[in-house]
């Protein structure tokens, strides 16, 4: 073994222990709660379910329609194209739960959620931005390096604003 790969291993290890250490500091006093969700929650959150799963088929359909079927010369790889998929639908799903008031449990803290969305999005989306201006990003390689980051970054980044807009039309409609 050499001494970049007991580098790239160290910090792997070092990475995970943080990410320990986070999650064990945030969540700390959340240990013995169980989600809850009421039946409305419930029912709209399969609904969700079902947007985001028939938009990753539609989208899929486009991908290989364009890419397999017609041969068309699109440059993109398979790899871009259907890590965009996947990050859409789960965007679809993430908003329309956060819009109807379905994705936070009875007993679940928003504003850690809150916080935790806008720092993940900043890593990704910072992250992202570094490998697309130190070129190591290609969308048309089979490698997803920095690209998936972006993607990651833009759909924490979406969820965040969603919890926003609904936070300003809830206060919104208690005052009328």
């Amino acid at each position: 073994m050499n001494y970049y790969n007991l580098g790239v291993l160290a910090g792997i290890i070092v990475g995970l222990i943080i990410v320990a250490l986070v999650k064990i500091i945030i969540f700390r006093k959340d240990v013995g709660k169980k989600d809850e969700y009421d039946e409305r929650q419930e029912l709209l959150r399969n609904r969700g379910f079902k947007y985001a799963y028939f938009s990753t088929l539609i989208g899929l359909g486009v991908v290989f329609l364009f890419k397999g079927v017609f041969d068309f010369n699109i440059t993109l790889s398979y790899s871009f194209m259907i890590s965009t998929v996947m990050f859409l639908s789960l965007g679809i799903y993430v908003v329309y739960c956060i819009m109807h008031d379905a994705y936070f449990s009875l007993t679940s803290n928003r504003t850690k959620f809150g916080i935790m969305m806008t720092v993940l999005s900043l890593f990704n989306l910072a992250s992202g931005i570094i490998a697309i201006v130190n070129g190591h990003a290609d969308i048309h390689s089979e490698s997803l390096a920095g690209i998936a980051n972006l993607e990651c970054g833009l759909v924490f980044l979406a969820a965040g604003l969603a919890m926003f807009i609904k936070n300003k039309m809830d206060k919104k409609e208690e005052e009328e």
